[in-house]
């Protein structure tokens, strides 16, 4: 993987409260899955949605770990969608 691939990639921050957020490498803020879900359900296709919807229940009946559930949902939405949503939400 190159340099700058790297420096785009997204990842995990558990924060004190076990609340699971994401945040864009080099930005300090972060933001909790579900408020992303929002910016992230009118652009995928519906059975993705209902993918994305199962992945974060299971998540949240701690049938998974955090950093399990964001590479699924990274696999299903795309790294370029979750950094888009995340800079969406981070706007308002």
């Amino acid at each position: 993987m190159d340099p700058s691939t790297v420096q785009q990639m997204s990842y995990l921050q558990i924060t004190e409260n076990d609340q699971p957020r994401v945040q864009i490498k080099n930005r300090l803020p972060v933001v909790p899955y579900d408020q992303m879900f929002p910016f992230l359900i009118p652009e995928i296709h519906p059975d993705k949605a209902i993918e994305l919807q199962a992945l974060f229940d299971k998540y949240k009946r701690h049938e998974m770990p955090g950093h399990t559930f964001f590479r699924l949902m990274e696999d299903i939405v795309g790294e370029e969608l979750i950094s888009s949503a995340t800079a969406k939400l981070l706007e308002q």
